[in-house]
This record gives structure tokens, sequence and C-alpha cells, in this order.
């Protein structure tokens, strides 16, 4: 029952994630609590009870994506934070050496 009407954007960051190449972390969050907000807003007018159910089981879905891409996103940040301090510590100390 989702919408899927993801933007361009929240596609290629989707397609990055499948490729394995470095994602918009970002946008696919941003997609995915667009797809919350959607099933939030039908759960608050739907009649049928099994499909109430089966849509806030979808939205519990939903967040705990929302969740593992946030640390996701974090961890991939912080080891290239990472790369980046040892790339510059190996320059300096060539450099003092040289």
């Amino acid at each position: 029952m989702l919408s899927n009407k993801f933007s361009d954007k929240a596609l290629r960051a989707f397609n990055s994630i499948r490729r394995d190449m470095r994602s918009d972390f970002d946008a696919v969050i941003e997609a995915l609590e667009e797809e919350e907000a959607v099933l939030a807003r039908k759960n608050r007018t739907c009649k049928d009870e099994i499909t109430l159910r089966w849509q806030q089981g979808a939205q519990q879905a939903l967040l705990e994506l929302v969740e593992a891409m946030q640390n996701a996103g974090y961890v991939l940040r912080k080891e290239l934070n990472n790369e980046q301090d040892r790339e510059r510590y190996a320059g300096t100390r060539g450099s003092a050496i040289g």
C-alpha cells in the first residue's frame, strides 16, 4: 500500500544502495519518512481493521528502516572522516620525515 510516487532523487538514492555505491542517505530517509506520513494519514481514515493493522505494520517497518538508514549514514560519515584524518596524518608525517 505504498504510494510508489518516489521522487527522482529518492529513486537515484535507492538505486545507489542497490549498486553498493555511496548513497545519499538523507534522500532515502526523506522518501521513507514521506511514505510513513502517507500511511499515517491513511490510518486515520481507515475503517477496515485488517487493512489498518497491515498499514500499521508497514508504518512500523518504515520507521525501523529510517532508523537503520540514519545509523548506516552516521557510520559511513564517521568512517569517511576517519579515513580523511588518517590521510592527513600520513601526509603530515611523511612531510616531516622527508
